[in-house]
Parts: structure tokens; C-alpha cells; sequence
């Protein structure tokens, strides 16, 4: 009996592989759209004819411990060539080949631009690389990828789960991100006043006209900022409550997302609010799948809609659909 409750608990810590798979598409995408919004300023940031050339990082904000390909070079072309690199093992990732490879040179990649102009950079890109330095310890490419499309049915893994130390550190690292966002907000504004969210609204340099009109909404002000606090300092608990852990976590996730799109269309915080919803990705539980995997049919190399009901066989015919898809 302690072995099935020590293992319900474990489970607790597991990711569904169609959930990984899933997240490794949009951090893929994610990395593609982040490269195409820095090469719009690829010579004003990463070049020494821009505001931080080579020589200045030296002897300013540059850490000997540091590594960065990108320092090899201060021209557009070297920079252009490097950024197309990264585009391509994207791209790569993108479609799961050679998945894991692919992520650790995205890491490699990734640290390398940070380093070369860290003024720029906002907390969203710590976030981004934290999750592709624990992606490189979990199976991304274990389902839709061109790694199983290509793979022996033999090496394929049985479960539909994957649970590991890696999995642990993913969803920690996780609750660990909002639990101590929580506790620096300690000023009187979150915990006292409760107008931290009328002060974030009032840098109109950063917000959109959504946010401006929520600035007007005063009687929203408090409640927003009593909620967005509750929700970091708890809502991740959530995910480690060992028992309805399937609507549990969906509701998690369901309350942050939320939460980060509401950021988004209320401020111009760039990519941030979009890396932490592609986080929550990979904690997509099963059920999900199960439920729409109802609703679909995998045959083989065929996919088939289920007909829904009321309508008729000779409708469903005509509405059938098949995709080519690899096995599952």
C-alpha cells in the first residue's frame, strides 16, 4: 500500500509526453520569433558600430566566467551568420530532429546573445533560459517528432508519462519562479494599499490602450492586486496536490494563463508573458489528450474525425477528414 501512495506521489512530478512534445514545438517557435524581433536591431545592439561594441562590454558589465560565440565578431555579417545558425537548430528543434542536440545547442546559443548585450535583456529571457536548459534533460522529441518518425518501434517509451529527476526540477523550477515573485512583493503597494496594480498601469509608456482604459477602472484596482499576489504566493500548490491531479493542474494552468495574457494585452512586457505561458505547456495533463484523442481516432499513419452527433452517416462522409501523421 506505501509503494501505490509513494507512487501516486511521484506521479505527481510526471509530464505527459504529448504535453513535452507540444511545448517543444512553441519554445521552438517562441526562439525563432525572439531571433526575428532582435535582428530588427541586430546592428544597433550586436555590433561594434552599436551602443555596447565589444571593447565597452569588456571593461563595463562583461564576467570572465561568461561564454559567448558572439563576441567573435563585432560586423553585421558575423552577427547575420550567427543568428541565421540559430534560426536553422530552431527550426530543427522545431520539427524534432535530432531533438535533444538541437536543444542543448539552442541553450549554447541563446546564453551566447544574452551575454553579448546583457542591458537589454528583461527577466522574461532568464525564464527563457531556464526552461531550455531543464529541456535538455526531458524527452522532448519523444512523440511528433521526425526522431519517433524515424526511430525503431522499439525504442519507443511505453508509458505515456515521463517521470524523473528532471521532471521534478522542471515543475519545481516552476513553482519556485512565482513563489518567490510573491514574497518580493513586499512593498505597501501589494500588501498594505493594495494599488500595486494602479502604479504598473501608470507607466503609459508601456501600456496599450487596454491597460489605459484599466487604469480609469479604480474600483478594479485592488481586487487585481490582491489577486495577482494570491495567485502567485498559492496558486502553484496546485500542482503538487497528490490527489485530483488532473483538474487540479488544468486549473492551474487555466489561472496563470489567465493571468500572463491579461499582462499582455494590458502591457508591452515583449515576449515575457507568452515564455511563461509556453512554460505551463509541458504541464498539460493526460487527460487532456485522452479526452481529445476521443474525439480523434489514430489508425496507423491515418487520422480520422470522430462524427459527431446529429449528424448523418452520408454528412459525416462527406465531411470526413485524413491527415498523414506519423504512428502513435
Amino acid at each position: 500500500m506505501l509503494r501505490s501512495v509513494w507512487r501516486d506521489v511521484a506521479r505527481t512530478f510526471a509530464l505527459d509526453l504529448r504535453s513535452l512534445a507540444l511545448f517543444r514545438v512553441c519554445l521552438a517557435g517562441l526562439i525563432i520569433v525572439d531571433l526575428v524581433n532582435r535582428a530588427r536591431y541586430l546592428q544597433a545592439h550586436y555590433t561594434d558600430r552599436g551602443v555596447l561594441p565589444r571593447e565597452a562590454l569588456l571593461e563595463t558589465t562583461w564576467v570572465p566566467s561568461w561564454l559567448s560565440l558572439h563576441m567573435i565578431g563585432g560586423s553585421v555579417e558575423i552577427q547575420s551568420i550567427l543568428f541565421l545558425v540559430a534560426g536553422l537548430i530552431a527550426g530543427l528543434l522545431l520539427v524534432g530532429w535530432h531533438t535533444r542536440l538541437m536543444t542543448v545547442l539552442s541553450w549554447f546559443l541563446m546564453i551566447s546573445l544574452h551575454a553579448r548585450n546583457p542591458v537589454i535583456l528583461q527577466r522574461g529571457d532568464v525564464v527563457f533560459r531556464l526552461l531550455l536548459f531543464w529541456s535538455m534533460f526531458l524527452p522532448l522529441g519523444a512523440r511528433w517528432s521526425v526522431d519517433t518518425a524515424l526511430a525503431k518501434e522499439s525504442d519507443f517509451e511505453l508509458e505515456s508519462y515521463h517521470l524523473s529527476p528532471s521532471s521534478f526540477a522542471y515543475i519545481t523550477q516552476l513553482c519556485f519562479i512565482y513563489f518567490f515573485s510573491a514574497i518580493l512583493k513586499a512593498g505597501d503597494a501589494w500588501i498594505a494599499e493594495y494599488d500595486a496594480v494602479y502604479y504598473a498601469l501608470a507607466l503609459d509608456q508601456l501600456t496599450t490602450p487596454i491597460g489605459d482604459w484599466l487604469f480609469e477602472q479604480h474600483s478594479l484596482h485592488e481586487p487585481l492586486t490582491i489577486g495577482t499576489l494570491g495567485l502567485e504566493a498559492f496558486g502553484w500548490v496546485l500542482l503538487v496536490v497528490p490527489v485530483f491531479k488532473a483538474p487540479l493542474r488544468l486549473l492551474a494552468i487555466v489561472l496563470f494563463f489567465g493571468m500572463h495574457l491579461g499582462f499582455a494585452v494590458t502591457m508591452q512586457l515583449g515576449l515575457f508573458s507568452y515564455i511563461m505561458c509556453v512554460a505551463w505547456l509541458a504541464l498539460l495533463p493526460g487527460a487532456v489528450w485522452d479526452w481529445l484523442e476521443q474525439r480523434v481516432h489514430f489508425r496507423g499513419k491515418e487520422c480520422r474525425l470522430t462524427t459527431p452527433p446529429g449528424i448523418s452517416r452520408k454528412g459525416a462522409d462527406l465531411g470526413q477528414t485524413f491527415l498523414v501523421l506519423p504512428e502513435l
